[in-house]
């Protein structure tokens, strides 16, 4: 069945977008503020039409040293994106700059794996502010995920919608920090989708994703459940 693109246009609240990134055929930056750049990127039979694919070996869309900082590093803010996990995936990093080791603690890290949903917010060099929700991730299903950070409390909220029929949905909740995220190491090789490049030991996501969404704000339940609504109307 022929299914007609996402099109970021035709949804009615898009109040506060910062970033967004529409990944059907680059990495432009749908408000025209922050073009990534692709690194060994395709774009091809992805989800709803085409979408990048990180292929879990060398593939990234860079995003820059500092622009983000401002918003994810510093504030309130809210993400969502459109992924489906390819065959033998393990890790997925979805929005990543800074990964813990054993004497570092640094950054800000969004990632799937096949049985969990994470967020890392390090704020210093000893705490790992985190929420980590399990769920099990299937390669080959199309899920809508999303989080909100609230910098004013440190309330964060996971939402994880299955496109997939039969899979449950899933809202978890947790509490992070509200200090400012640290950045400091000279390995640092800064903001990225579908890797983790600060982990000395680099991890590429395998898989595909589109229409990745960064607001300014923390975006309600009755917004996701309208995203999802909407999404799965155009898989039926």
């Amino acid at each position: 069945m022929e299914v007609q693109i996402v099109t970021i246009g035709q949804f009615r609240n898009m109040n506060n977008l910062v970033y967004g990134y529409h990944l059907n055929a680059d990495s432009n930056d749908l408000m025209g503020v922050l073009n990534g750049t692709n690194y060994n990127m395709g774009y091809s039979g992805g989800i709803l039409g085409p979408a990048a694919y990180f292929n879990g070996s060398n593939a990234r869309i860079y995003l820059g040293v500092n622009p983000p900082n401002t918003l994810l590093a510093n504030s309130t803010f809210s993400i969502c994106a459109v992924v489906r996990p390819a065959t033998g995936f393990g890790t997925y990093p979805i929005l990543s700059r800074g990964y813990v080791q054993t004497t570092y603690r640094y950054g800000v890290d969004w990632a799937i794996t096949t049985s969990q949903m994470e967020l890392h917010r390090w704020q210093g060099t000893s705490t790992d502010y985190n929420l980590i929700t399990a769920y099990t991730f299937s390669a080959e299903h199309v899920y809508l995920i999303g989080l909100t950070y609230n910098k004013s409390n440190g309330a964060t909220v996971f939402y994880i919608y299955p496109l997939y029929p039969g899979e449950a949905s899933k809202i978890a909740s947790g509490s992070l920090g509200t200090g400012n995220a640290a950045f400091t190491a000279t390995y640092d090789q800064h903001w990225n989708l579908g890797a983790r490049l600060r982990n000395i030991s680099a991890v590429y996501g395998k898989g595909y994703m589109n229409e990745c969404l960064m607001f300014n704000d923390v975006r309600s339940p009755a917004w996701f459940k309208m995203y999802y609504a909407w999404l799965k109307g155009m898989l039926d």
